[in-house]
């Protein structure tokens, strides 16, 4: 199947490639393995460190599974350390709100 098939091209190819585990991911992501897309996206990201597509593949994953807080910290860092080299998305503005509306949900449920 695809899964298979990109992870052998990944480690026969060139395991260095970021762009790789960016498909490999979002096949994962799009049969709803979250836990293995992410474990995709972060390596992408690991890999180029600058790229806010896979910071905001990483967020989202962490927002499916309940780690909103992790996810802005992830956005905020990536937008930092990008110092205005690769604008922000409509998606980082997306994820950022949507991991930001989650931990705001979370806080009131504790408060009752």
């Amino acid at each position: 199947d695809a899964v298979t098939l990109l992870g052998h091209a990944i480690w026969s190819c060139d395991p260095s490639d970021h762009e790789m585990y960016m498909g490999l991911g979002s096949e994962l992501y799009g049969r709803g393995d979250v836990r293995g897309a992410h474990a995709a996206f972060r390596s992408a990201l690991r890999l180029a460190p600058y790229s806010m597509d896979h910071a905001n593949n990483v967020a989202a994953c962490l927002i499916d599974m309940g780690q909103a807080r992790e996810a802005v910290q992830i956005l905020t860092f990536a937008e930092r350390r990008n110092g205005g080299r690769n604008k922000s998305t409509w998606k980082t503005h997306i994820n950022l709100a949507s991991a930001l509306a989650e931990l705001q949900r979370l806080e009131a449920s504790a408060e009752r």
